[in-house]
């Protein structure tokens, strides 16, 4: 499934800069990009449980999204950036372009601007109808990070409890506990996400390239994973 291979080739590049910002223990920015690869991962999955109409939808999306770009309005209070290409009118009104656009704008005129309405809950349900239990198991760990990584895109005071350890008792106290909690959250979020996409690269496994690119960034994190881990707990692993 060619969308499904260019979905994965994100993933890859995503994967490496999450084994990057592991390495220097960055937990806000790593809680963010694996959001990014269990978001897209999702998706992957969700497309090869799904029918043909699904996978056009996500197509149409990215028309949709691709011709709106030359041709649209940005408003930050009474301030209004306007952005127009002169290909807007040749691109737009190509017969499957036109169709995309269509299908992606609502009654009011407005752009829909998700590619499903299918809640990500709805499609873990059919990833877990087509795939299993262990592969929503694995899923479901890695989506215990969503939550902090909302809060650090929005910017919440929460987040920043939540990154230095305040938001349960016996938070850190000193800068040793801090870095033994960083170290400890970032571990066990590549761990989590890890196990998804290793999980994951099973079911894919008929997909040759999309199994080799799951595998490859599991791969990169497995070895985070080891830079990480404070040496006294290595020796347990």
């Amino acid at each position: 499934m060619p969308i499904a291979k260019s979905l994965c080739f994100g993933i890859q590049s995503s994967g490496k800069s999450l084994t990057e910002l592991a390495n220097r223990k960055r937990l806000r920015d790593c809680a963010i990009i694996a959001r990014a690869i269990f978001e897209t991962l999702t998706n992957v999955l969700y497309l090869y449980a799904s029918d043909r109409s699904v996978v056009q939808d996500m197509i149409d999306h990215a028309k949709s999204k691709l011709a709106r770009d030359l041709k649209r309005d940005v408003q930050a209070g009474s301030v209004t950036m306007s952005i127009r290409n002169a290909s807007f009118d040749e691109i737009s009104s190509r017969p499957d372009n036109r169709r995309a656009i269509d299908r992606f704008t609502r009654r009011s005129g407005k752009e829909m601007r998700h590619w499903t309405d299918v809640s990500l809950s709805d499609r873990l349900d059919s990833i877990e109808k087509r795939f299993g239990t262990k592969v929503t198991t694995m899923l479901c760990c890695a989506f215990e990070n969503y939550r902090f990584s909302s809060e650090v895109l929005h910017g919440t005071v929460y987040s920043i409890c939540a990154q230095i350890g305040g938001t349960a008792l016996g938070h850190p106290q000193s800068p040793e506990e801090f870095e033994h909690h960083t170290r400890e959250n970032v571990y066990k979020l590549l761990l989590t996400h890890g196990a998804s996409l290793g999980q994951s690269a099973i079911v894919l496994a008929n997909d040759d390239t999309v199994d080799k690119i799951v595998r490859r960034v599991k791969a990169a994190q497995d070895e985070a994973i080891g830079c990480v881990l404070p040496a006294d707990e290595g020796d347990d692993q």
